[in-house]
């Protein structure tokens, strides 16, 4: 990986009102609340139109309710939550890293939609600005090492907490020592894209696409994690599926496909649970397999996305791209996917289990590319904390 140090936008407001969860996963109701501060980062980033978002851009960084730090640096990000009665602490740092041309150093593991994929480029190009980091997860290196003694060895400038009870401990790196060793511990390692696989595409088209200005988009704002912290959590993104797809009438096609159990409940099950106010496991069936044309039974057996997306909502649904971002519904909530079917609102949900992460990295190696959607890494990072503005 090639890191640069930056000179990121800050708000200059109270940055508890400013943050937010990253776009993508914030809810219509979330959307309401949060935009009840007028300087909420959504009002940016989820516009009524985007031609409203940088025009509202604009106006902020001229009246200085975002500001351009006077210094280079790097962020350093400590986050500390709670999960399963667990503490957890979990290290990173912000900064931009070089993702074009693509050069094989930053591996992506699910396919993208085009129209969200159009949506954010359409905005970044507007405001040439990066508004929300990606999210990579560092292979190898000692940057857990470093970041736990730069942290140990300094206090930090500010923090925030978020909604779901995550502390979000922020460190600005300005001297050129400490710099120097944390980019020395990600020099020349591959990294893994977590998160933000519609926006890194989209700033790869705009690096292709806005030749005057290709230098800035030839690096990402990107979110930098050690892989081998205990505390990375990757969960399943669960579906919701809804226009009159009742479970009962295709129960029959499904346990052609998988083998189907009952239980109690979906959080004790290691496989994909089905939830129309009673819960189903499924075991996928060999026919499963080789209709997916999956030969590599163990490999893939963590690969849950793609079973249920390929037999499951294409072949059995008969839900295809034309009809997939109205009839399914993506939440890595398991409540709220629950909540949904409970108030008459969607039909069933498919309850994703969490991955082994060690079987994901397998997949990842192998250059496999899963359903959008895959994986939801727990905590998200709060959009809102830093900017990335090419310069002008």
């Amino acid at each position: 990986m090639n890191v640069i140090p930056f000179r990121p936008l800050f708000f200059n407001t109270q940055w508890q009102k400013s943050i937010s969860p990253p776009y993508d996963v914030i809810s219509k109701d979330e959307e309401d609340e949060l935009k009840k501060f007028q300087f909420n980062i959504t009002h940016i980033t989820l516009p009524d139109t985007n031609a409203i978002g940088s025009n509202l851009f604009n106006e902020w960084v001229s009246r200085g309710v975002l500001y351009r730090y006077p210094k280079e640096l790097l962020i350093v990000i400590v986050q500390e939550f709670e999960y399963n009665g667990k503490k957890m602490k979990r290290f990173s740092v912000m900064a931009p890293v070089q993702t074009s041309p693509p050069n094989g150093d930053i591996l992506t593991h699910e396919h993208t939609f085009g129209k969200y994929v159009g949506e954010r480029k359409d905005l970044m190009k507007l405001t040439r600005c990066q508004l929300e980091p990606i999210f990579l997860l560092s292979e190898k290196g000692d940057l857990l090492d470093k970041l736990k003694r730069y942290t140990e060895s300094t206090h930090f400038q500010n923090s925030v907490e978020e909604p779901k009870g995550v502390m979000n401990y922020v460190y600005l790196v300005e001297d050129k020592e400490n710099i120097s060793e944390i980019l020395s511990s990600v020099s020349g390692s591959r990294a893994i894209i977590a998160d933000g696989h519609h926006r890194l595409q989209a700033t790869r088209e705009l690096y292709e696409e806005d030749q005057q200005n290709r230098d800035f988009w030839k690096f990402s704002l990107s979110y930098v994690e050690p892989a081998d912290q205990d505390s990375l959590l990757i969960l399943g993104i669960n579906r919701v599926i809804s226009s009159g797809h009742s479970l009962k009438d295709y129960m029959g096609r499904v346990k052609d496909y998988f083998e189907v159990l009952q239980v109690d409940n979906a959080s004790d099950a290691k496989t994909v649970v089905l939830y129309d106010g009673q819960y189903y496991s499924l075991i996928p069936k060999d026919k499963a397999y080789g209709e997916a044309g999956i030969d590599d039974i163990e490999t893939y057996a963590a690969s849950n996305p793609l079973l249920i997306d390929q037999i499951l909502i294409k072949k059995i649904l008969g839900i295809d791209e034309s009809t997939i971002l109205t009839d399914v519904y993506y939440t890595g909530d398991g409540r709220e996917a629950k909540e949904l079917v409970d108030d008459g609102k969607s039909d069933f949900a498919v309850i994703m289990p969490q991955w082994d992460k060690e079987k994901l990295f397998a997949l990842m190696e192998k250059g496999v590319q899963l359903p959008r959607k895959s994986t939801y890494f727990f905590p998200k990072i709060p959009s809102g904390l830093a900017l990335y503005q090419d310069v002008l």
